[in-house]
């Protein structure tokens, strides 16, 4: 399992592709809101990230009021917290522990 490397669809796909490209990253998880998707910025940067990346997933983010902002960042958390839940017994039986 490989670290995941968050981004925000902004329309400035430099500010995700150069650190992207410099952490050689495995897997991108891109957070697209509402307007971002409706300009396609998610899409237009997962095709630039596409010859980097083997692995990348567009996440729906509404940005709608803090409330659904809050609620967004703790099911992203959540779901993050699950997978490293899951590859930390694999780690117990190597030299990290």
């Amino acid at each position: 399992m490989s670290e995941i490397h968050l981004c925000i669809a902004t329309g400035q796909n430099a500010a995700n592709l150069i650190p992207v490209k410099q952490l050689k990253a495995q897997e991108v998880w891109i957070l697209e809101t509402a307007t971002m998707k409706a300009l396609h910025s998610g899409a237009d940067l997962k095709t630039a990230l596409q010859p980097f990346v083997p692995g990348l997933k567009c996440v729906n983010f509404d940005d709608a009021s803090p409330q659904s902002i809050y609620s967004g960042a703790k099911k992203l958390a959540n779901e993050l917290h699950f997978r490293a839940s899951a590859v930390l017994p694999q780690l117990c039986h190597s030299a990290w522990c």
